[in-house]
């Protein structure tokens, strides 16, 4: 099974496009505050992972904290939301041209996955 991306939603809430050198600079930001703070949870009390992918068209490594359920061993389950805007957040898309992703726990445990 691979990752399919639904059709993009007609209703949300507008979630602004940050210009390339401010998502880039905020996602650095929370890449260095997760490894400094050995990890760390959502808005919402998950506990948080980083995710790293390949972008589907740059091919450069991007990092997203996400929150996540462990839903069995070696199993985890995460929701593409992009806080309830229409689109879809950019991982999800690297996700569907490239399935292979690492993720990366407070503890330092990284993990090599296949997304579904």
């Amino acid at each position: 099974m691979s990752v399919k991306v639904p059709p993009k939603g007609t209703r949300g809430v507008p979630f602004p496009r940050l210009p390339g050198w401010a998502a880039t600079r905020l996602s650095r930001s929370m890449t260095r505050q997760f490894r400094k703070r050995g990890g760390g949870q959502t808005s919402g009390g998950l506990h948080a992972f980083l995710l790293e992918t390949l972008g589907a068209r740059s091919g450069e490594p991007r990092h997203a904290m996400l929150g996540y359920i462990e839903e069995g061993p070696e199993s985890w389950l995460v929701i593409a939301s992009l806080g309830g805007a229409a689109r879809h957040p950019a991982w999800l898309h690297n996700l569907a041209r490239n399935p292979e992703a690492t993720i990366e726990f407070g503890d330092g445990r990284r993990v090599s996955v296949r997304a579904e």
